[in-house]
């Protein structure tokens, strides 16, 4: 099955047969010792087609930091011609601990979107622009990547969850009888008393939900 296989791939070591040092994916009949492919007669190729490393390969046969800068290159292009942020962006992407993760990610086809409109301008690289993203999931981990690579700065976490929060339930009202009074009370109210806070000290997340609940009762209170 699939999870054997890899299990298997992810064993390494000198062939018991042939003394080579490379992937033991085969098992030798008389005492199940892993042994290479060529000994155990699998006929199967598990090397990337492009560094020749021989192992777990992800999607195309490309062994998984391969296929990570496939991936980059593929959103990218030449860094060299990015604006320096997205440039750091590339390059935190590039160097991630965990490189089936991110090409993973990077496959999404929603991700793909999402760069590619900060690449063309279309969503500014800003908190704010990202915090009114309806694809709030996405953003998350995203805007952490950017604050981390130096991209963004620094944010109090719960305020941006907080941020995009209003920002998708005000875009919830539109139309509403009462929506110009609930975005007075969301975005000029709450928010500048948030910010103030975590000017001070990290808000905890009881903050981000207290201040959803006090919209949300303001909310039902107007209706």
């Amino acid at each position: 099955c699939g999870s054997c296989l890899q299990a298997a791939l992810d064993i390494r070591g000198a062939c018991p047969g042939c003394a080579t040092i490379r992937a033991l994916p085969g098992r030798r009949p008389r005492d199940q010792a892993p042994i290479c492919s060529d000994c155990a007669g699998i006929s199967r190729y598990f090397t990337c087609l492009r560094c020749d490393y021989e192992g777990n390969l992800a999607h195309g046969r490309l062994c998984h930091p391969c296929a990570r800068t496939q991936a980059i290159t593929g959103i990218f292009g030449d860094a060299t011609h990015l604006a320096p942020a997205l440039r750091s962006l590339a390059g935190a992407l590039a160097t991630a601990p965990n490189p089936a993760a991110t090409a993973r990610w990077l496959r999404t086809p929603h991700i793909r979107g999402l760069l590619d409109d900060l690449i063309t301008g279309r969503l500014p690289l800003t908190h704010q622009a990202l915090a009114a993203r309806p694809d709030w999931h996405s953003v998350i981990y995203l805007r952490d990547l950017l604050v981390s690579c130096g991209a963004l700065p620094p944010i109090d976490r719960q305020l941006a969850d907080y941020e995009g929060w209003v920002h998708r339930r005000l875009a919830s009202l539109a139309g509403h009888p009462h929506e110009r009074l609930l975005r007075q009370f969301g975005l000029w109210h709450q928010l500048p008393r948030m910010r103030a806070r975590a000017a001070t000290a990290p808000l905890r997340p009881s903050a981000c939900k207290y201040a959803e609940q006090r919209f949300i009762q303001a909310e039902n209170f107007l209706n």
